[in-house]
């Protein structure tokens, strides 16, 4: 779906959505953890990003697609993927209140495998941001095309990297199936 269909839905309904869909296309029952980090990200997304926009930048922001739980050729899951024209935001989200290298790789390695899959990537230029959402300081940390930040940082990370519009997508998909 597009940004502005998620800021629609109130927490009820995101849940049965992503309950729904994990279990129609990742193929499995989702377990109490990753439900409550589910909604760790929809919190995050919704009331510390996107309702903090202005009104100019989140008309722009609505129009985007968005994509939870996309499951990679290798059968890894990225936790969001934003699309714009010309970017793919991979956002992983950590419920920790500290930051790890590891976590970094991690997303660097979506990155390099969303990079090359032709039919998500379309020469869109990838970019990864691993978000703390227990971490109380401002934190940012780069390395190379991937940042790690607190959740109180996503809003200004997204907004510095400028995206621009989009269509749209569905809030989960499997390997087989395209975002568009």
């Amino acid at each position: 779906g597009t940004i502005g269909e998620l800021l629609a839905l109130d927490r009820g309904e995101f849940k049965r959505i992503v309950k729904e869909n994990f279990a129609k296309y990742i193929r499995k029952e989702m377990s109490y953890s990753e439900a409550r980090s589910w909604w760790d990200c929809f919190k995050t997304l919704k009331w510390h990003v996107f309702n903090k926009f202005g009104e100019r930048d989140l008309a722009k922001w609505k129009k985007l697609r968005i994509s939870f739980e996309m499951v990679l050729p290798n059968q890894q899951r990225t936790d969001v993927l934003i699309f714009t024209e010309r970017m793919i935001f991979v956002l992983e989200f950590k419920r920790k209140s500290k930051a790890y290298f590891g976590h970094l790789r991690e997303v660097k390695a979506y990155c390099d495998k969303i990079e090359k899959w032709s039919e998500v990537c379309k020469g869109r230029k990838v970019r990864g941001i691993v978000v703390y959402t227990r971490m109380k300081e401002h934190c940012l940390h780069l390395w190379g095309r991937t940042r790690m930040c607190s959740s109180h940082q996503l809003k200004k990370q997204l907004l510095y990297l400028q995206p621009s519009p989009a269509t749209k997508s569905s809030f989960i998909h499997s390997s087989t199936s395209s975002p568009s």
